[in-house]
């Protein structure tokens, strides 16, 4: 992949042969911000406060952010060093004053730094995935107010799965080895994982979407015990960070003992995979969380005739409960068939 360096002239010279900033190019682009430190662009001068060399860094890592055309809302990870931990408290007023509401992945380590003059020091990582946002302008524009546009990401859980083990496997357990074994490091991972969930669907949100959906689809690995510390805590956290701008769907697939803690993760809906009965899952929740859900996948798969009529049951036994979104009890399969989505489509516009 293409790298291009980001070293612009209001920020000091870079030293020891590195940039102070990588930018890695795919279908996503990726900014890599090395230690920032008080200099100020001369590479010698240094302001004695702790105020004063925090502001210098956070002017430096803007200008670094601006020649890769980002901005702080582009950070998905910060990372600050501090030589002595009293200056936490400022250094906290100083991100949120900088980060505004945007919420990154934060971590904040007090150490003994290169430089007996440096306050602090920070590296940060930015992500702009631009495909994203331009694919749904584009469908945005198409659907021309006819139906709503819905975003959506993976899980932390789900991610942190998938990243583990390098893909799709038929036993999912590194995750699990991590969040048992070494709780802290898992809690780190976890926390880089929401905050850039967080940062993709805002991206989305901004794009157009009208409501965005989280898929948990591994949550049904866990058991009821755990499933709200390893997972339902983070996917309330990217509820939260959100802010109430549009509506939330969270689907987390096999979790049939947790419906309280899925209310009380904050979204709007709480997706439904096929394996209850949707009448019950809607008969224990809040009246103020609706359901979507939730038709066999493999149905369409099958004919035009077995998704109407199967379809058709579940909108009877539906009928008359409020907040009800219909919709498959997961993804949509590989095999599927177009003129069984079509009957799917059908059945519900035509139910009455």
């Amino acid at each position: 992949m293409p790298t291009i360096k980001h070293n612009p002239s209001e920020v000091f010279p870079p030293y020891r042969a590195y940039s102070h900033g990588v930018e890695v190019r795919g279908d996503a682009r990726l900014l890599f911000i090395s230690g920032l430190n008080g200099y100020e662009s001369d590479g010698t001068t240094m302001p004695e406060s702790f105020d004063e060399q925090a502001e210098l860094i956070w002017r430096h890592l803007r200008a670094i952010l601006r020649s890769a055309d980002m901005d702080v809302r582009n950070i998905v990870s910060l990372r600050t060093y501090l030589a002595d931990p009293a200056d936490d408290e400022v250094n906290v007023q100083m991100r949120v004053k900088h980060l505004g509401d945007h919420e990154c992945a934060s971590t904040v380590v007090c150490c003994r730094l290169l430089e007996p003059r440096w306050r602090l020091e920070v590296e940060a990582v930015a992500e702009r995935l631009q495909y994203v946002g331009k694919a749904l302008g584009l469908i945005k524009s198409e659907l021309s107010g006819r139906t709503a546009l819905i975003g959506f990401a993976g899980s932390p859980w789900t991610l942190a799965n998938f990243m583990l083990e390098g893909g799709g496997v038929k036993e999912y357990a590194k995750a699990k080895q991590m969040a048992c074994a070494e709780p802290k490091l898992f809690e780190r991972l976890m926390n880089k994982l929401a905050g850039a969930v967080s940062i993709l669907l805002q991206l989305q949100i901004d794009a157009g979407a009208d409501a965005v959906q989280i898929f948990d689809s591994l949550g049904g690995l866990l058991s009821d015990g755990s499933f709200e510390p390893v997972s339902g805590r983070w996917i309330r956290q990217i509820v939260q960070s959100l802010r109430g701008k549009v509506p939330v769907i969270a689907f987390a697939k096999g979790v049939h003992g947790n419906w309280n803690e899925l209310a009380a993760i904050g979204a709007q809906v709480v997706g439904v995979d096929w394996n209850v009965r949707l009448a019950d899952v809607r008969s224990r929740l809040p009246a103020n969380v609706a359901v979507q859900g939730n038709l066999d996948p493999f149905l369409l798969a099958t004919s035009p005739e077995a998704v109407a009529a199967e379809t058709t049951r579940i909108l009877r036994e539906m009928r008359g409960r409020t907040g009800h979104i219909f919709n498959l009890g997961h993804g949509v399969p590989p095999d599927a068939k177009l003129e069984n989505i079509q009957a799917l489509v059908d059945t519900v516009r035509g139910f009455q």
